[in-house]
C-alpha cells in the first residue's frame, strides 16, 4: 500500500508540478515540496483530503480532482435554480429512465413512500452516471396522502380534483437526492415536510386554477409553494428547499465534503 501511495505521489508530482504533497503513513510525514505552490494535497493512507488556499474544504475516500464535474439529471427548472442560486456550477442532462413503470410496482408491493423518492432518483441518476462523468444529481419528489400517492396533474379537472382531496387536511412532501459516480450510488438523501392546507371555497379554488393552470401542471398536488400556492396553506413544518424538490442543505454538505464546491 505504502509503495502504491509513494509510485502515486510522484506521477502526481511529474504530471502537475504546481502541486505540493505530503504524504502521511503511520504517524511518519515525508514531505516533497514544490516552487509556486497554489494546491496543498494531504494524502494518508485510506484518506485524501484537499487544502485549496489554506482552507480545508474537504475529506474523503481515494483519489479525488481539483475539479470535480456536477450533473443535474434533470431539466426541473425550479432545481436548476436552486443551484445557480448557490453559485453550483453544473450541467444538466434528462434522463431516458422510465420512472412510471417502476413506480407503479414499487407501490403494487406497498413500498414505503421514502423508499420509492429515492428509488426514482436513483433511477435518474444512474442512467445519466453511464454517458456523464463526475457526479450526477438525480432528484424525485412524493406526495404521501395518507396511503396514497398522487401525482403530477395532467388536466385542470384532475389538479382540482387533488386540491380537493388535499383541502382541510395534512399531506407529506417527500424529496429525495441520490448522487452517483461512476454507475455507483455515493450518497442519499430524503428531506421530509408535512404541510396543512386550509379549506378553499370554490370561488377561490376556480380563480386560483384560472390563474395558475397551466403552470401548475408539473407540480404534484397541484401548487407551487413559490409562487400563489403559498396561499392554499394554513402550516408547514419542515424545510423551504424540500419542498421545492430538492433537499438542497443536505446536497451542499455533502458536495462541499466531496471537494465538489468550495466551503
Amino acid at each position: 500500500m505504502h509503495e502504491h501511495r509513494t509510485n502515486l505521489l510522484d506521477a502526481l508530482i511529474l504530471h502537475y508540478p504546481q502541486i505540493k504533497l505530503v504524504l502521511i503513513s503511520t504517524g511518519e510525514m515525508g514531505r516533497r515540496n514544490i516552487e509556486t505552490t497554489s494546491v496543498f494535497l494531504v494524502v494518508v493512507v485510506g484518506q485524501i483530503s484537499w487544502e485549496v488556499n489554506n482552507t480545508l474544504i474537504v475529506k474523503y475516500p481515494g483519489i479525488i480532482p481539483v475539479s470535480v464535474k456536477i450533473t443535474l439529471a434533470s431539466t426541473s427548472p425550479i432545481r436548476s435554480q436552486l443551484l445557480r442560486s448557490a453559485h453550483v456550477q453544473f450541467t444538466t442532462c434528462t434522463s431516458d429512465f422510465d420512472e412510471e413503470p417502476v413506480k407503479a410496482q414499487l407501490i403494487k408491493e406497498k413500498v414505503a413512500p421514502y423508499q420509492i423518492a429515492l428509488a426514482l432518483a436513483a433511477g435518474k441518476a444512474e442512467h445519466v452516471s453511464m454517458e456523464k462523468d463526475g457526479l450526477v444529481l438525480g432528484c424525485d419528489q412524493i406526495l404521501a396522502l395518507d396511503d396514497r400517492l398522487l401525482s403530477k396533474p395532467k388536466t385542470k379537472d384532475e389538479a382540482r380534483h387533488q386540491l380537493v382531496m388535499l383541502q382541510g387536511r395534512d399531506h407529506m412532501l417527500l424529496s429525495a437526492a441520490v448522487i452517483f459516480e461512476s454507475t455507483r450510488q455515493v450518497w442519499s438523501h430524503v428531506g421530509q415536510v408535512t404541510l396543512t392546507m386550509r379549506d378553499l371555497s370554490d370561488k377561490y379554488l376556480d380563480m386560483y386554477l384560472d390563474r395558475n393552470w397551466p403552470k401548475i401542471q408539473n407540480s404534484v398536488g397541484g401548487y407551487k409553494l413559490e409562487e400563489e400556492g403559498v396561499r392554499l396553506f394554513s402550516k408547514i413544518q419542515g424545510d423551504y428547499f424540500t419542498v421545492l424538490g430538492m433537499p438542497l442543505v443536505e446536497v451542499l454538505e455533502y458536495l462541499g465534503r466531496r471537494g465538489a464546491i468550495e466551503i
